[in-house]
């Protein structure tokens, strides 16, 4: 999709941070995020990272997205501090 070459991590990660809009799209589309009100852009910049704008203007509902598969796969996976490990279907 966006004609890149990305030999291992690092690449991937560079790439994140030069194509930040790009590389954020592209997870959306890839997670299939559903917006229930869809955003004006994927990124307003700002002059430092804290004044950046996500996808401003949209809106989700996470607990939708968290249950939205309807079969055995783990919808929340716990870990306790004493490495107990409780999921959820």
């Amino acid at each position: 999709r966006h004609a890149v070459q990305l030999s291992d991590y690092p690449a991937l990660h560079q790439w994140s941070i030069d194509q930040r809009a790009e590389f954020w799209q592209a997870i959306v589309a890839f997670f299939d995020v559903q917006f229930r009100s869809p955003p004006n852009a994927v990124l307003i910049e700002g002059d430092a990272m804290p004044s950046a704008q996500w996808f401003p203007g949209a809106t989700l509902n996470f607990a939708e997205h968290l249950l939205r598969r309807r079969d055995h796969h783990p919808a929340v996976i716990a870990i306790g501090e004493d490495g107990q490990r409780e999921q959820l279907t």
